[in-house]
């Protein structure tokens, strides 16, 4: 990087550029009147977390800069013990804030999951700390090789593309059960760590190598010691590159999320816990961009179908794609796929009848629809006829219009129910099921709207209307959200 004093001001460009925004997000409570709020610093002992920690102490005595250092012993390594007495000797000399927490049950006979466990063990001591030190920022020293690194291993071994982007220079992290309204911040992340041993030696600051570093039964050594040196070799801007194209794959994923929630507005609906999808509006995006979607529905329903592979969604989306009438896909985590002609429902696997929503037939059972009055169906649909004027919007919306003579009850089906096509003849209403696929145990759970002459007027299943009158004159029969 040149100059010693370039890594501190990138430091500070960096918090200009991102902190300000994640700043409204955060709680009142972790708020400050004047300056940042506090930072947590993730410090190993490792020559990127040690700079990191020497670079925020210079800035400190420049700006409002309060932060508090975390320092965890995994006890995975013989020298466990020394880079904690050094974190300590630093923290001590420049008056740092600074907490040590151990941590042992580490697995010898297993690297990697003794590694995964100290991940877990590891953010979790995060956020407590976070929350008694008030700081909602914390902050690691993932740089530039890091990045590289992380890209490759997923294009290599698979994955979905938004795992491809790499790691993000910020990312939520929960401070309480309830709401991840804190941040983790990565302000090294397009930092060669080849800048950071100069930085490190220049200003004489003590760092210790971790000796697993080169052990190759971890993957990500082998990339770092097999695999990159010989890409680099064929291109010096190779971590450059790929830190490139981290970062213009996290942006065209950031524009197509908010496009692709757009679309999932239109196609998917919750009721309680169970998730209904438009098969229709779905089939008519290709494959690879259905995939797109599904993956962005999964995301946003449960952490644990985080899990399914991009075979798994290329084997469901072909299933779901299939002339088959109804279906089940078994899905990771705690819920199920069921198809039913074209309409898909995502449930809890615990739930047993998945027809079974918000609308109960011995709520409303042959309940009159009296004039300028709204009768309830469920939790959140209400159904009324009006010979006034009714705001019609988002939430409320005309079904069909009835002449002011005919009287209107709202119930179940009926043997003999009947509906009028807009061609002038008439059809049973167990004929339009049938031709509308509607499959026998979901009729029952339907809401009628019909005359004492059993003329229906309308059908509706929670607050999708399957079926209205083409009258177009008379008192306006609405349905409210």
């Amino acid at each position: 990087m040149g100059q010693d004093t370039q890594l501190t001001k990138h430091l500070l460009e960096w918090l200009d550029q991102y902190e300000p925004g994640l700043r409204r997000k955060i709680p009142q409570a972790y708020q400050t009147p004047v300056g940042r709020p506090r930072f947590l610093l993730a410090v190993s002992g490792g020559v990127d977390s040690m700079v990191l920690l020497a670079t925020f102490a210079d800035l400190a005595k420049q700006i409002d800069l309060q932060f508090s250092v975390i320092h965890i012993n995994h006890h995975l390594r013989q020298q466990s013990d020394d880079e904690q007495a050094m974190v300590i000797d630093f923290c001590e000399s420049q008056a740092i804030d600074l907490q040590v927490v151990e941590w042992s049950h580490p697995d010898p006979t297993n690297p990697e999951r003794s590694e995964l466990a100290a991940r877990e063990f590891r953010y979790a001591v995060f956020e407590k700390i976070m929350v008694m030190r008030q700081a909602p920022y914390l902050v690691t020293a993932h740089h530039l090789n890091d990045q590289a690194e992380t890209v490759l291993m997923r294009l290599v071994h698979g994955g979905r593309i938004t795992s491809v982007a790499g790691i993000h220079p910020t990312r939520p992290i929960g401070l309480d059960s309830t709401s991840k309204s804190g941040f983790v911040l990565r302000p090294l992340l397009n930092v060669p760590k080849a800048d950071l041993y100069d930085y490190a030696a220049s200003h004489k600051i003590p760092y210790m190598e971790d000796a697993s570093n080169h052990d190759l039964a971890f993957t990500r050594n082998r990339f770092r010691q097999t695999i990159i040196p010989v890409l680099t070799a064929e291109d010096d801007n190779l971590l450059d590159h790929l830190g490139h194209f981290a970062e213009a794959s996290q942006a065209s994923q950031d524009f197509a999320q908010a496009y692709m929630a757009q679309i999932l507005k239109d196609m998917a609906m919750k009721r309680d816990e169970t998730w209904k999808i438009d098969l229709g509006k779905m089939t008519a995006f290709s494959q690879a961009q259905q995939i797109l979607l599904w993956q962005s529905l999964f995301d946003k329903i449960d952490a644990s179908l985080v899990s399914f592979t991009q075979v798994g969604f290329e084997r469901m989306v072909n299933f779901l794609n299939q002339d088959t009438g109804q279906g089940e896909w078994q899905l990771p985590g705690d819920f199920r796929l069921v198809k039913v002609y074209d309409t898909a429902y995502i449930l809890p696997k615990t739930q047993v009848d998945f027809f079974e929503g918000n609308l109960n037939q011995h709520d409303y059972h042959h309940q009159r629809l009296l004039l300028n009055t709204w009768v309830q169906l469920g939790n959140d649909v209400q159904l009324g006829r009006f010979d006034q004027e009714i705001a019609v919007g988002s939430d409320v919306q005309v079904i069909t219009q009835v002449p002011a003579g005919v009287d209107l009850v709202v119930r179940g089906r009926q043997t003999g129910d009947f509906i009028q096509l807009s061609n002038g003849h008439s059809q049973k209403l167990n004929r339009f099921f049938i031709n509308e696929k509607i499959p026998a145990g979901v009729r029952d759970q339907l809401v009628v709207v019909a005359d004492a002459d059993q003329v229906v007027w309308a059908v509706l299943d929670g607050d999708t209307v399957l079926y209205a009158n083409p009258s177009q004159t008379g008192d306006k029969v609405l349905v409210k959200f």
